[in-house]
């Protein structure tokens, strides 16, 4: 009953599934690279001297980040000095709001992405939700 002719798979099949690993992949890198080059979309900046309101939607820890590379409102700025004597003073926008302590930054965090580069100077943490005005100057 075996007269040795074996069943294969059709090159048409390997194709297909070679097609889709591809299409797979490239899909895959493509989301990759669009949510990591519009990660610092929704982060507020602050030319310094400057102020701003911010609506915290979350209590916890918030990070501050001084930029040495960035575009605001279509204006590149490029600053490569230390900066010296920067102060930035966190006020909670509520009834009863005052000044949020802040505190050097607990980890080191840098980046360089998007035409952006800053690192992590200093830090607040707000125990409820909730606006706040956040002021900058040297």
């Amino acid at each position: 009953m075996n007269d040795g002719a074996s069943i294969r798979p059709s090159w048409w099949y390997l194709s297909v599934g070679v097609a889709l690993a591809a299409v797979g992949c490239g899909l895959f890198v493509y989301f990759v690279w669009n949510g990591l080059s519009h990660m610092t979309d929704p982060v507020t900046q602050i030319v310094v001297p400057g102020e701003a309101d911010l609506k915290l939607t979350r209590p916890g820890r918030y990070t501050v980040f001084l930029e040495e590379q960035s575009v605001v409102n279509g204006r590149i700025f490029s600053n490569a000095k230390p900066i010296v004597g920067l102060k930035c003073s966190v006020r909670q926008n509520n009834a009863g709001g005052g000044d949020i302590l802040m505190r050097k930054a607990s980890s080191s965090i840098s980046y360089s992405l998007s035409g952006r580069s800053g690192r992590s100077v200093m830090e607040f943490s707000i125990r409820e939700a909730g606006g706040v005005s956040v002021r900058m100057r040297i």
